[in-house]
C-alpha cells in the first residue's frame, strides 16, 4: 500500500486527551483467525484450528469490551459504519460469531452501513440469516481468482464454481455484495483472464469489486517462490494490457473506478474504505487493529494512532494495557490526509485541509499541483457530503501514476510545512 511506502514521521509522545480529537464515526473489527493460510499475505491471522474454543470466546468478549471502551473514551455512541474484517470473521463458530454481532449490535447507528468479510467456502444460509437479524448491509468476500491454477497458487481454500455460488447467495439474500481479485498473480496466464475473472463476477449480480495488485510480502511463501526463480511475475506491459481489458468490462458494466483499486456501481460505493481515504477518525478493536483519531478543527491538526496488541493471553487480560499509542505530528498527519484523498475520484478537500492544520494546501504543494495541473481538477461531491466542497483531484490518468504524483508533494511538504509545524 502507499502508506508503506511513505512511512510516517512518528512523534514521540501521544497527546492522550479525548477532547483533542474529532469523535470517531466508524468501527473496524479484527477477527484474528482464518482456517487456512493463504501463500500471498501476511496480515495477523492465526489458525483457528489451533486455537481452544476457550481462547477464541475470550478475544471475542475482550473485543466487545475494547470496542465499547474506545467509544466511550472518544465520545461516541454509536457508528455510521462498522466494518467486521480479519483474519477471516466467518471462521469464528457459528455461536461466537453470533455473539460479536449481537454485541456490536447497539454500537450501529440506525443507518449505518454494516460490512462482514468472508470467503466463499465459510458462508452458509444460517450465516446470512444471523446478518440480517443483525442488522449488517453488506458482504466483502474474497475471491481473488476465477482462474483455478491461480487459486491453487495462492493457496485459496475455494474453487471457482464455489466463490461464484456464494456470491449469488449474498445477492440473492439482498446484501450488497462485494468481491475482492488480486491483479499480477505470477501463473503465466494470458491478459484476458483478468477482464475474464471481472465478467463472470459482474455477471453474478456483485455491487463492488476491488482489484488489487499482487503485493510480495517478506516471509509469506509466495515471496520465497519469486525469490528462488520458482515463478515469475507478469512485466509492467502485461500488466497494463491486463487492466486495460478489466476496465473495459467494468466500463462495460457501469461500474466506475472511484479509487486506485475500487470500482462501484452507483452509489455502492463503501463509506467505511471513504472514511479511510478521508481521514476521518476511526476506532479499531481486536487483536493486531489499528485506530486513528485525527485532531479537531484548529486544535493544530496532530493526530493519534493506537496499535492493539497481538498477544492474545496479554489481549484478553486487558486489551488497553497490550496496546501502544503514538502521536502524529501535524506535518505527517497532513501528508496522510493528501495521500489518502488523492487516491480517490473526490480528491482533497481543501476546506477541511484548512481547518484541519491552519494552512492552505494549494500554498504548502504550489509547485506540485503546478507540475502536475493537467491532471488536476475539481473532484466529485462523496456520497457523504452534505454540502458543496472545494476539492482537487487527478483524474484517471494521474491516478494510474499516483505514486509520482505524491512523491513530488512529500517533498515539498516537508520543505513547505511551517517550522514547529510537526511538534
Amino acid at each position: 500500500m502507499l502508506l508503506a511506502a511513505f512511512p510516517l514521521r512518528l512523534a514521540v509522545s501521544p497527546d492522550a486527551s479525548a477532547e483533542a480529537f474529532s469523535p470517531p464515526s466508524s468501527l473496524y473489527v479484527h477477527v484474528p483467525f482464518c482456517s487456512s493460510f493463504c501463500r500471498y499475505c501476511d496480515f495477523f491471522s492465526l489458525a483457528a484450528g489451533g486455537v481452544s474454543a476457550a481462547s477464541m470466546s475470550a478475544v471475542v468478549d475482550a473485543t466487545l469490551t475494547r470496542a465499547r471502551s474506545l467509544a466511550a473514551r472518544f465520545g461516541t455512541t454509536t457508528f455510521s459504519t462498522i466494518y467486521v474484517g480479519g483474519g477471516t470473521p466467518t471462521a469464528l463458530p457459528f455461536g461466537l460469531l453470533k455473539r460479536l454481532l449481537e454485541g456490536l449490535k447497539p454500537l450501529a447507528a440506525p443507518d449505518c452501513e454494516w460490512t462482514v468479510e468472508a470467503n466463499p467456502d465459510s458462508l452458509a444460509p444460517e450465516q446470512l440469516e444471523l446478518f440480517h437479524r443483525c442488522g449488517l448491509t453488506r458482504v466483502s468476500v474474497g475471491v481473488q481468482s476465477l482462474v483455478e491454477e491461480e487459486l491453487i497458487l495462492l493457496g485459496r481454500s475455494h474453487d471457482a464454481e464455489t466463490a461464484l455460488s456464494a456470491l449469488k447467495l449474498c445477492v440473492d439474500s439482498g446484501f450488497t455484495t462485494s468481491a475482492d481479485l488480486i491483479a499480477g498473480i505470477p501463473s503465466g496466464a494470458p491478459p484476458d483472464r483478468l477482464a475474464d475473472s471481472v465478467g463472470r463476477l459482474l455477471d453474478a449480480g456483485i455491487h463492488h469489486l476491488s482489484i488489487y495488485d499482487l503485493t510480495l510480502e517478506e516471509g509469506t511463501p509466495l515471496f520465497a517462490s519469486v525469490s528462488r526463480g520458482e515463478l515469475r511475475l507478469p512485466d509492467a506491459d502485461r500488466q497494463y494490457e491486463s487492466w486495460t481489458l478489466a476496465r473495459r468490462v467494468l466500463d462495460r458494466f457501469g461500474f466506475r473506478r472511484y479509487e486506485v483499486s475500487n470500482f462501484a456501481s452507483p452509489g455502492f460505493e463503501c463509506r467505511h474504505n471513504l472514511g479511510y481515504w478521508r481521514l476521518v477518525s476511526y476506532i479499531g478493536a481486536g487483536p493486531g487493529a489499528v485506530s486513528t483519531l485525527v485532531g479537531r478543527p484548529g486544535g493544530g491538526g496532530a493526530a493519534l494512532r493506537i496499535e492493539e496488541g497481538r498477544d492474545l493471553p496479554g489481549y484478553t487480560a486487558d486489551p488497553g494495557v497490550a496496546a501502544r499509542e503514538t502521536a502524529i505530528a501535524p506535518r505527517d498527519a497532513a501528508f496522510e490526509l493528501i495521500m489518502m484523498s488523492f487516491r480517490t475520484i473526490f480528491g482533497l478537500d481543501l476546506d477541511d485541509f484548512s481547518a484541519r492544520f491552519g494552512h492552505e494546501a494549494t500554498e504548502l504543494l504550489q509547485d506540485s499541483f503546478a507540475a502536475w495541473k493537467g491532471h488536476l481538477g475539481a473532484g466529485e461531491s462523496a456520497p457523504t457530503d452534505l454540502v458543496a466542497r472545494r476539492r482537487l483531484a487527478l483524474d484517471q490518468d494521474g491516478i494510474d501514476i499516483l505514486n509520482r504524483f505524491l512523491e513530488a508533494c512529500l517533498g515539498e511538504i516537508y520543505e513547505r510545512y511551517p517550522a514547529g509545524g510537526d511538534s
